[in-house]
């Protein structure tokens, strides 16, 4: 049986001129014809210019556990005067996948006139959504557009200082700025250096992601764009950014913003960080966020690292004492699937001898050619054809307002049919536009991963084992034992 929320609002008690609750009840009930159950929401004596109501507040929350199926009011302004909460509270229900019925304007998502109605709601709705999206926009634009500096904890390294009548960050200790990036980049922990500045580990972790001491450039623009999510202000000249709307407020707390706009400002302080250290800082990042350091064995460089062919980590177990009194260690599959423990000394042998080898990313598996792509005549091609579908999506929604409700159907199945192909025009290009940030990148990784086996095979001899171990993991992914033999990806 279909389930449905009746909600009914009268703003002031034993008003003449407006329709009882109890009529309004009754006209509800009656215009479905057929057998429904009715869940009643009344709000007696409360305006229509906020939602700020009892009934209407629990009719939403019940709405957001699906408790009906359809929300029927008697006439638009019950649910609300205010039309951006009106589309607020249309645009939620239609989320929840909750119809919206009003009786008495005759607005009904069964009917062809309801379906238009309700298309241009939604389209209403999405309109103010992006109206606010810009004025939110384009204040952080003029802000960011001026590169000032307007508070808040002054990076590490730089200082604030005034400057025709603004504020702007001047360095201040480059040198340990660069010694931060650097070592990290080359295999030092963050504990150690925040051991060595005496600072939290958080604040050794935001100082690595603060795009504040990148260099500006056309690569690093697309780079921070593509990648990290910021929408680039201004011309690359070689000063650094300045980032805004990294964090927000949700309920009175500050928290990272994770959708929402973010802003790269190029600005007039001096950066010290080229783009190749800083994209290796990341991808060295990436590897540690929302993971908890594990504990690594002291016993192998390459522990953690080798797999079994059953696809099981692989741990360092002891063999038998020798006359000696010494041990040897082997890597055993932890699945005991029944594949032979290989001698640690043996992995750990095969896998210099291939690092030092100046071929070597041409020899292991899992490393593929990068070859530059040009998508651009597919991107323009799809791109014409995305034209062309929404000039025909305007003109049928033209027709849409001149027909009887015999044609609407048709009409509106047209629109629908083709509202999936621009979709799916739009998914495409994205696709291509995501191969190439993909071959752009890939050929960077390898040139950062040749750069880290050199530097790996010069100083392996003076690297203590915590070392050796981040340095590996810098310049290969895994390493599998099948039975007989190493591969190295």
């Amino acid at each position: 049986m279909k389930k449905i929320a009746i909600y009914i609002r009268k703003s002031v008690k034993g008003d003449e001129n407006s329709i009882s609750l109890e009529a309004q009840i009754e006209v509800i009930k009656s215009y479905f014809k057929e057998k429904c159950e009715f869940i009643i929401y009344k709000d007696d004596g409360f305006s229509g210019g906020n939602i700020n109501r009892p009934a209407f507040k629990e009719l939403m929350n019940d709405a957001a556990i699906n408790k009906f199926n359809a929300v029927a009011c008697y006439k638009l302004d019950r649910i609300a005067r205010n039309t951006l909460d009106f589309l607020t509270t249309f645009n939620t229900l239609n989320n929840y996948g909750i119809d919206l019925i009003c009786v008495e304007d005759k607005y009904d998502p069964s009917t062809p006139a309801g379906r238009m109605m309700m298309t241009l709601l939604a389209s209403l709705a999405e309109m103010e959504r992006e109206n606010i999206k810009q004025r939110v926009s384009d204040s952080m634009l003029n802000l960011a557009r001026s590169g000032r500096w307007t508070g808040g904890n002054t990076p590490f390294g730089y200082k604030v200082i005034s400057l025709d009548g603004g504020k702007y960050l001047k360095l201040d200790d480059k040198d340990n700025i660069k010694y931060i990036f650097e070592e990290f980049a080359n295999g030092k922990s963050m504990f150690k250096l925040a051991k060595e500045f005496n600072f939290g580990k958080k604040k050794i972790s935001r100082i690595l992601h603060n795009i504040t001491y990148l260099q500006s450039s056309k690569n690093a623009n697309t780079y921070i764009k593509q990648i990290l999510g910021y929408e680039v202000v201004g011309s690359p000249n070689g000063y650094g950014y300045l980032p805004y709307g990294n964090y927000t407020i949700v309920n009175g707390k500050t928290v990272k913003n994770i959708n929402g706009l973010k802003i790269a400002a190029i600005s007039k302080h001096e950066a010290v960080i080229d783009l190749d250290t800083f994209i290796k800082v990341q991808e060295k990042l990436k590897t540690f966020e929302g993971k908890r350091a594990p504990r690594i064995s002291n016993k192998s460089f390459l522990a953690q690292m080798v797999k079994c062919k059953c696809g099981a980590n692989m741990l360092i177990v002891m063999g038998y004492k020798r006359k000696d009194g010494t041990r040897k260690f082997y890597f055993a599959c932890n699945n005991k699937c029944g594949n032979s423990f290989v001698d640690i000394n043996t992995v750990e042998n095969t896998a210099l001898s291939l690092l030092k080898d100046v071929n070597f990313f041409d020899k292991i598996t899992n490393i593929k050619k990068v070859a530059s792509k040009d998508n651009s005549k597919i991107k323009k091609s799809i791109a014409k054809e995305l034209e062309e579908k929404k000039k025909i999506l305007d003109g049928l929604m033209d027709k849409l307002a001149l027909v009887d409700d015999n044609l609407a159907n048709a009409i509106i199945d047209k629109m629908n049919s083709i509202n999936l192909d621009i979709i799916d025009l739009q998914n495409k290009i994205d696709l291509l536009e995501k191969e190439e940030l993909s071959f752009r990148y890939n050929k960077e990784d390898l040139k950062l991963k040749e750069k880290n086996r050199k530097h790996l095979i010069s100083d392996f001899g003076k690297m203590n084992m915590e070392e050796r171990q981040i340095a590996i993991r810098n310049v290969i992914d895994s390493i599998v034992w099948d039975g007989k033999n190493i591969i190295i990806s």
